[in-house]
């Protein structure tokens, strides 16, 4: 099944949301909402790539619902246009200062309309593509140092109550050297996925070197985070890759402590990586 990018439509009056819907239902999967608050719950609910967006409505205006929007979706690239019949100078220019990327006049023409949306589409995966390869190890789509230190210092700063959990994958070059770099790589790209399908909500999770991961999250208790510890350890350890008939396991380190009295996330991290016996943490860049 094809992913469709998401078009959120947003007018309070019935005819002009099926008009739309029945438009653009063939090329996109289509959302509606006949009021402000309504697209401001869907836009947070649901992945929405591009809304249009009537600037009257009955509740919640249409520059209050981008202003919220786009501060909600700020690290992702959020297509806003607004379809409106306000054609005055200070409105247009109102609405790009807070953040519309365009204007469509009601009443709008039907290819101008489709011009507009695929030109915005198309360029918003071309934007897409750009962030996640400057914000994520590719070979595993877990962050890379850069972003990882970036939001996690961002954590460091706000959450007192804070659990670390460090994951070394033991004897990747044995694998490399009897198998290949293509298997060594296979085992961190299945301990990634791992990590991915276990974490809680909310947990920070970056490649910081070529065998270990680091999450940062929040946990009621100790008690808690421990046991999603023993959750993860025994999933990696229980997987297998099938190389030429051989069922091939990993094996791995895994340290997890509480934020206690460091007053920096290098100092905390440090901490972890002597925990799982690693040299301490260098900072750099991917």
């Amino acid at each position: 099944m094809i992913n469709r990018d998401t078009i959120l439509i947003v007018d309070d009056v019935y005819v002009n949301l099926e008009i739309l819907k029945a438009l653009l239902g063939d090329r996109y999967r289509v959302l509606t909402a006949s009021t402000g608050k309504e697209a401001i719950e869907i836009a947070k609910r649901e992945n929405v790539d591009l809304i249009l967006l009537d600037i009257l409505m009955p509740d919640i205006n249409g520059y209050e619902v981008c202003k919220q929007l786009k501060e909600f979706y700020r690290d992702k690239n959020l297509i806003i246009i607004f379809i409106t019949l306000k054609v005055d100078e200070d409105s247009i220019s109102f609405g790009y200062e807070i953040g519309a990327d365009d204007y469509v006049i009601k009443p709008y023409k039907r290819k101008e309309l489709l011009a507009k949306i695929k030109h915005h589409i198309a360029v918003k995966h071309k934007l897409d593509r750009l962030q996640f390869l400057t914000e994520y190890d590719t070979m595993t789509n877990t962050y890379n140092r850069r972003k990882f230190f970036q939001l996690a210092n961002d954590k460091f700063k706000k959450e007192k109550h804070l659990y670390g959990v460090a994951i070394h994958i033991l004897e990747v070059d044995k694998v490399n050297q009897v198998y290949g770099q293509k298997v060594g790589d296979r085992v961190i790209q299945n301990v990634a996925s791992i990590l991915k399908k276990y974490i809680k909500e909310g947990t920070i999770l970056g490649r910081l070197s070529g065998t270990t991961f680091v999450m940062i999250c929040t946990f009621d208790n100790l008690k808690k985070l421990e046991k999603r510890v023993d959750i993860i350890k025994t999933a990696i350890e229980r997987d297998t890759l099938l190389i030429d008939d051989i069922k091939l396991s990993f094996k791995i380190n895994i340290a997890f402590r509480a934020r206690g009295e460091e007053k920096s996330l290098d100092h905390f991290l440090n901490n972890l990586y002597q925990d799982i016996g690693l040299t301490n943490l260098i900072r750099g860049r991917v």
